[in-house]
C-alpha cells in the first residue's frame, strides 16, 4: 500500500528518508510502526532516527485516541471539586481504572517521584537496546516478552520514566495510562501480580550451585570409573612404547636389507619412550585413594571451568544481544543438558575403548605388545568398516548437540535459537583469546617456579 514511501525510506538522500518518515507519519496507520522501528534502530542519521521515533509515538498516540473514542462515544461532563483534589503536588491524584470505568468512578492512586539518578553511558545504551527489543517484540505480538524488556529497562535505567519514547511504548504495551506505566514498570504493584505469573521462575543461587555442584558429581564419577578401567588394561597388557618401537625400526631394517645403527638421536628418541612407559608404569600403580582423588579435583575443576564459560557466555548474550536472562536462569537450563552430554560422550569413548583394547579386536596384544608381527590389517579395516554406520551417526551428533545447547540460550535470554548459536560462537572466540592472554601471562612465572625448585 506504501511502496512509494517504503521505497524512499532506502535513498541515500537524508532529506528524501525525511520526507518518507513523515509521509509515514501522516497515514496514521498502526502497519507503518514496524518500518518506523526499523528506521529508528538502523538509519545512519540521527536526525532520521529522531524522526521516526516522533512519528511513531504519533501513530500511536492517534490510535490510542481513536481507540477512547470508540470505547467511549458519549461522555458527559463531570464537574470537580478543586479543592478536594487539592493544589500542586500534595493532593491526591485521581484516575479512571479498568473495573470502575463502566460506573464512571474515579479511583485515587497513590503517585509516586521519580528522581532522576546517574546512570552510565554503558548501562543506558543496554537499557536503550532493552527498549528496541521492546518495540520489536510488541510489534511482533509478543506482549509478554515485551513486558519483560521493559522491565528489564527501567531496572537498569530508571530515568526512562522520564523519556516520551518509552513511556509511550510501556503505555500501549500496558494498557495503562503513561504515569501509571511507568509506575508500574519502577515499582511493580500487586494488581499486576496475576499477569506475572506466567513469568519464568526466578532461579537463585543456591539452585544455581546446586546444577555445578550435579555437575561435578557426575566428572567425578565418570573419572572414576575410567581411571579404574584404564589402571586395569595397562595391569593387564603391561604395554612397552620403548619396546613397540624398537621392534617397528627392526621390522623396517629387515624388509629394507640394512642394519639398525642405534644412533645418539635414536637413542633420545627411544630414552623418551623409555620415560613414557615409566610414567604408564605409575598410573597401572595408582592406588584407589589416589584415584579417588584425582577423579574428584577433576569433577570440581571442570565445575570452575564450566562456571567461568557460563559467566563469558551471559556477558556476551547480555551485552552484544541485549539478553533478558540472568547468570543463574543460563545456569540452571545448560547444566543438566552438558551433564547428559558429558555422560553420552563418555559412553562412547568407552565403547570405542572397548573396541581398541578388547580380546576381540585383539589390536593391543596384536599390535602393541607383539610389534605388529601378527597384525591382520585386512581383518583390522574389516572391524572398522562395520563400524562405519555408527560412525557416520556419531558424526552427525555435534550438530544436534550444538543446535540444542543454542536452543536453550535463546530461551534463557529470549532471543532465539539463532542468536544463541552466534553468541555462543562469540564466546567460544573470547574465552579463547583470554586463555591465550592469560597462558602468556602465567607461562614464564611458571617456568620461574620450575626453574627455582630444580
Amino acid at each position: 500500500m506504501y511502496n512509494n514511501i517504503l521505497a524512499r525510506l532506502k535513498s541515500s538522500d537524508k532529506r528524501v528518508r525525511m520526507q518518507a518518515v513523515t509521509d509515514l507519519a501522516h497515514t496514521e496507520d498502526p502497519a507503518v510502526l514496524k518500518h518506523l522501528a526499523y528506521i529508528y534502530k538502523s538509519d545512519e542519521d540521527a536526525d532520521v532516527r529522531n524522526a521516526a521515533r516522533k512519528a511513531g509515538q504519533y501513530i500511536r498516540k492517534k490510535q490510542q485516541e481513536e481507540e477512547l473514542t470508540k470505547q467511549a462515544p458519549f461522555t458527559a461532563p463531570i464537574e470537580v471539586n478543586e479543592s478536594y483534589l487539592g493544589t500542586g503536588g500534595d493532593g491526591p491524584h485521581y484516575e479512571m481504572t479498568e473495573a470502575s470505568a463502566s460506573l464512571g468512578e474515579l479511583t485515587p492512586v497513590k503517585k509516586k517521584n521519580v528522581p532522576t539518578v546517574s546512570v552510565s553511558s554503558a548501562t543506558e545504551k543496554r537499557a536503550q537496546g532493552l527498549v528496541d527489543r521492546a518495540m520489536e517484540m510488541s510489534i511482533a505480538g509478543n506482549k509478554t516478552g515485551a513486558v519483560t524488556a521493559l522491565r528489564q529497562a527501567f531496572k537498569l535505567n530508571p530515568n526512562l520514566a522520564h523519556d516520551d519514547y518509552a513511556v509511550t511504548l510501556a503505555s500501549d504495551v500496558l494498557g495503562l495510562p503513561k504515569a501509571a506505566a511507568a509506575e508500574e514498570l519502577l515499582f511493580p504493584g500487586g494488581e499486576d501480580k496475576s499477569k506475572r505469573g506466567s513469568d519464568r521462575k526466578k532461579i537463585n543461587w543456591i539452585t544455581a550451585l546446586a546444577d555445578l555442584t550435579t555437575y561435578a558429581l557426575v566428572v567425578t564419577v565418570l573419572v572414576f570409573m575410567a581411571s579404574l578401567a584404564v589402571v586395569q588394561i595397562l595391569r593387564d597388557t603391561q604395554p612397552s612404547l620403548e619396546d613397540f618401537y624398537i621392534s617397528e625400526i627392526q621390522k623396517i631394517a629387515r624388509e629394507a636389507g640394512a642394519r639398525v645403527v642405534f644412533t645418539p638421536e635414536l637413542n633420545d628418541f627411544l630414552d623418551n619412550a623409555s620415560e613414557v612407559d615409566d610414567v604408564i608404569e605409575e598410573i597401572s600403580s595408582a592406588e584407589i585413594p589416589v584415584i579417588f582423588g584425582f577423579a574428584l579435583a577433576s569433577g570440581f575443576g571442570g565445575a570452575v571451568v564450566l562456571a567461568i564459560w557460563f559467566g563469558m557466555q551471559h556477558f556476551v548474550a547480555v551485552n552484544f544481544f541485549n539478553g533478558l536472562g540472568t547468570y543463574r536462569d543460563l545456569v540452571h537450563a545448560v547444566t543438566p543438558m552438558v551433564s547428559i552430554v558429558t555422560v553420552l560422550q563418555a559412553l562412547i569413548s568407552g565403547g570405542f575403548l572397548y573396541f581398541t583394547f578388547s580380546s576381540e579386536s585383539s589390536f593391543i596384544t596384536d599390535y602393541l605388545v607383539e610389534g605388529g608381527a601378527a597384525l591382520d590389517e585386512t581383518a583390522l579395516m574389516a572391524q572398522f568398516g562395520d563400524m562405519m554406520p555408527l560412525v557416520i551417526v556419531l558424526s552427525l551428533l555435534p550438530l544436534v548437540i550444538s543446535y540444542w545447547y543454542s536452543r536453550l540460550v535463546g530461551k534463557v535470554y529470549e532471543f532465539g535459537t539463532g542468536k544463541g548459536y552466534t553468541s555462543t560462537l562469540i564466546s567460544v572466540v573470547a574465552i579463547s583469546i583470554l586463555a591465550a592472554g592469560v597462558g602468556v601471562l602465567l607461562t614464564p612465572l611458571v617456568e620461574a617456579w620450575v626453574t627455582s625448585l630444580a
